[in-house]
C-alpha cells in the first residue's frame, strides 16, 4: 500500500514535491500550486527489473529502466540512473496501482489512474 514519506527534501526553484512509497512503487508528484499537479514519476517493480514512468504535463511521457548501479564493472556500487527501456505494460501497472493507492488522497489517485489509463490507448 502506498504511504506518504514525510519531510521530503524540496529543491530550490523546482515545484513542490510529494513522495509516496510501497514495496512495489515509488510515486513522486510535483505540484505547481497546492492543487495543480505539474508532473509525476511512478517507479515500479522496485525489487525486480525497476522501471520509471514519468509524465510532465501535456502528454509528455517517458518510460525508462532503472540501472541500479550494481553491475557496471566498478569496485564500488555506482549511483542508480535512468536508461532507455522497452514497452510500458500499462495493464499490469494500472491494476497494481489501483490495488495500492487506497491511502492516497482521492483526487491524486484519480489523477494518476486517469493518466495510466490514457497510456493504454
Amino acid at each position: 500500500m502506498l504511504i506518504e514519506v514525510n519531510n521530503v527534501r524540496q529543491i530550490k526553484d523546482e515545484p513542490h514535491r510529494r513522495w509516496f512509497t510501497s514495496d512495489w512503487f515509488d510515486l513522486i508528484v510535483w505540484y505547481e500550486t497546492p492543487e495543480t499537479i505539474s508532473g509525476f514519476q511512478l517507479c515500479y517493480a522496485k525489487n525486480e527489473n525497476e522501471r520509471a514512468l514519468t509524465w510532465k504535463g501535456a502528454d509528455h511521457w517517458y518510460h525508462l529502466g532503472v540501472d541500479d548501479g550494481e553491475n557496471r564493472g566498478q569496485l564500488h556500487k555506482a549511483s542508480p540512473m535512468l536508461v532507455m527501456d522497452g514497452k510500458f505494460n500499462a495493464d499490469l501497472v494500472l491494476s497494481r496501482f489501483m490495488a495500492e493507492c487506497t491511502q492516497l488522497p482521492e483526487a491524486l489517485s484519480a489523477f494518476i489512474v486517469n493518466r495510466l489509463q490514457s497510456c493504454k490507448q
